[in-house]
């Protein structure tokens, strides 16, 4: 009697899609550490900002040549548009961290169909391999009894 290895016909294939999960999940990571740092840099714009609107009123209050304001009004209007460059910047790196998110549960969820069909077809192949030693045993025994029982008669 011998007990024969479970081999999954399709495990290169489950192998494959355990790596796409592995490499979509690495994909994710940087795109959120992507994000993460466009909001920084949006944070930063938006404080640069508000230090300039606080430093221009406070001059304001003192009195300021109209050159040092057109100064001023012409680095917050570029500060504006650093920001709405940032604010963009970080909406398309919400965008792609959407997508690779999306990505990541396909994955996920192709690598779980597999590892499900293999899990099953493990299980059939237990239950066939415990029904054959079952019968092995049956026969085993019924040789055992004809033998005894033809011992024993003659």
């Amino acid at each position: 009697m011998t007990i024969a290895a479970f081999q999954f016909q399709f495990q290169r294939l489950l192998e494959l899609k355990e790596n796409e999960k592995g490499q979509a999940q690495v994909e994710m990571a940087e795109a959120v550490k992507k994000q993460e740092e466009m909001e920084k840099n949006v944070l930063k714009a938006q404080q640069k900002l508000s230090v300039l609107h606080n430093e221009l009123a406070a001059v304001q209050l003192k009195g300021i040549s109209i050159f040092e304001l057109r100064r001023l009004e012409g680095h917050i209007e570029t500060l504006k548009e650093k920001l709405v460059t940032e604010q963009r910047k970080l909406h398309n790196s919400s965008l792609q961290v959407d997508q690779k998110q999306a990505e990541l549960v396909t994955k996920v969820k192709e690598t779980k169909t597999w590892i499900t069909i293999r899990d099953q077809q493990k299980q059939t192949f237990i239950e066939e391999q415990s029904k054959k030693e079952q019968i092995e045993m049956d026969e085993l025994t019924s040789v055992r009894m004809f033998y005894q029982a033809t011992g024993s008669k003659g």
